[in-house]
């Protein structure tokens, strides 16, 4: 009873009980259109509930997050291999750009971007190309959480583009540069975890430490119009990227443990030892040197040994090892479900699928490539270093830069079955689903180049007189000669 029950009961104690029955009802009603899921009963009283944001969270336990997925992909095989797999599915031999103006290629500045990307001197570094660094980006998104470029001038060359980029670490920004819930009037803008901010959360800068292992080291405020933050947006205003192994870390380190004492026990397992036992005690000890029959028997197969009267031998036991492998794999598909690849990608057992469900299991995996390439790689470094590019080509080389557009190619898709695969690609583009850019894109392919590549040949071959399979215009589907082509140039002969 609260303070009005007590004081109503002084007067009316039915007054006061109808008051009570009322609440309870009103409780018992509020209890069931409860979702299950947020249910208070014995069994989740104890379920810790804490409505952070990500931002405050990683900002408590993200260096710890980050250092130990570091520790993981360096000494963890599994680990090492699902950051592997998706940086090189992701990347592959890079994601490259076909630069247009009014839907037709512009050489002039595709032969500047081939010569500036295709060069390390794309690299600070000198040690990578842009393919390169986009590979190296995508690890350091998966392992880390994010990843930045930084832009630097260089002296103008010509035929050259006159700026380079460098990688810089995530624990490179210092995150003791933080004034979240202080509010100065003077100062709008947001400094959070060591990345500024105006009031509608777009960045402004990143404060860049010197030296990476140094606690006070100092820090400098770099523009976000000279350098970028690549991440994996996973919460709405999200400061920091989280490493993709942080709701797997402890699954990862548990199997690492468990396979390392299973290791252990197989090796104690594997000693299996005889022991001799005196049985009356009358028999020789092992004192007397000259006693042949005393000495140690080493264990060999098919060995029969004949003991002295009195003796016995026991054998040991050793531990019996089961499930080990049902154990792993069920693990292993946890950690490949939450790093996003497949069981077969992560762990490389291929003995129990078949066609069906490997092409499942690799188009489920393949939409995760599409969303990690366009929701990632391509808007958050591609699209920018591209925008750079084009202010010092128009600026360098007076090129109006105004009508270019860039289409992005990713890697080709590995078939799984070529002949099938091919037979329906031909089906799409004849029957309008689909053009012959879009299929060309879908293999890596410039459209452009492979057109122009194709007539080359085809001018040759008709200049050399050589007729093959692969020019429809001299032969049908099944490799005869096509009829009325034949006939047209025999026509042509005889006028």
């Amino acid at each position: 009873m609260d303070f009005i029950d007590k004081f109503k009961d002084l007067f009316s104690s039915n007054e006061s009980k109808k008051r009570q029955l009322i609440r309870h009802k009103k409780e018992f009603l509020n209890e069931i259109r409860n979702f299950q899921g947020a249910t208070k009963s014995d069994r989740y009283k104890y379920w810790e509930l804490n409505n952070s944001s990500l931002n405050s969270d990683s900002r408590l336990g993200l260096d710890i997050l980050r250092a130990r997925s570091r520790d993981l992909v360096k000494n963890d095989g599994y680990s090492r291999r699902g950051i592997t797999a998706i940086e090189s599915n992701t990347v592959g031999t890079g994601i490259t750009a076909e630069i247009v103006k009014d839907g037709k290629p512009h050489e002039q500045v595709q032969d500047l971007w081939n010569n500036f990307t295709e060069s390390t001197e794309f690299d600070a570094e000198r040690m990578l190309t842009f393919s390169g660094m986009q590979a190296l980006i995508m690890k350091e998104i998966a392992e880390s959480g994010d990843c930045f470029a930084r832009k630097f001038p260089n002296k103008f060359e010509h035929g050259k583009i006159p700026f380079e980029l460098k990688l810089i670490r995530s624990e490179l920004i210092d995150t003791n540069k933080d004034n979240t819930g202080i509010k100065d009037p003077s100062d709008p803008d947001i400094i959070s975890q060591g990345i500024k901010f105006n009031e509608r959360g777009r960045r402004l800068g990143y404060f860049v430490k010197n030296n990476i292992n140094s606690y006070y080291s100092q820090s400098t405020l770099i523009s976000s119009n000279e350098m970028l933050q690549m991440l994996r947006m996973e919460n709405t205003s999200q400061v920091r990227g989280i490493p993709w192994l942080a709701p797997i870390l402890l699954d990862v380190k548990d199997l690492s443990d468990y396979q390392h004492a299973e290791l252990i026990r197989r090796k104690i397992a594997s000693l299996y030892t005889a022991f001799v036992h005196d049985i009356d005690g009358n028999c020789p000890t092992e004192s007397d040197e000259d006693d042949e029959e005393n000495k140690n028997i080493e264990m060999m197969p098919g060995l029969t040994v004949t003991l002295p009267a009195g003796r016995t031998v026991t054998l040991s036991k050793p531990p019996t090892v089961t499930g080990h492998e049902a154990f792993c794999a069920s693990y292993l598909k946890k950690i490949a479900c939450g790093l996003g690849v497949t069981y077969e990608v992560l762990s490389g057992d291929l003995s129990q699928v078949n066609f069906s469900s490997g092409r499942m299991g690799w188009l489920e995996f393949y939409r995760n490539i599409e969303m990690w390439r366009w929701n990632i790689l391509i808007p958050m470094f591609c699209e920018p270093v591209f925008k750079w590019f084009l202010q010092s080509v128009n600026l360098y080389y007076g090129i109006d830069t105004t009508k270019i557009k860039v289409n992005w190619t990713p890697p080709r898709r590995e078939m799984i079955d070529p002949l099938k695969e091919v037979q329906a690609d031909i089906m799409k583009i004849r029957n309008g689903f689909c053009s012959l850019d879009e299929i060309h894109r879908e293999y890596g392919q410039n459209s452009a180049t492979v057109l122009q590549k194709i007539k080359h040949i085809f001018d040759e071959l008709a200049r050399m007189g050589i007729k093959l399979d692969c020019n429809p215009k001299d032969t049908t589907q099944n490799g005869s000669l096509n009829s009325s082509r034949s006939k047209k140039s025999d026509n042509n002969k005889k006028k």
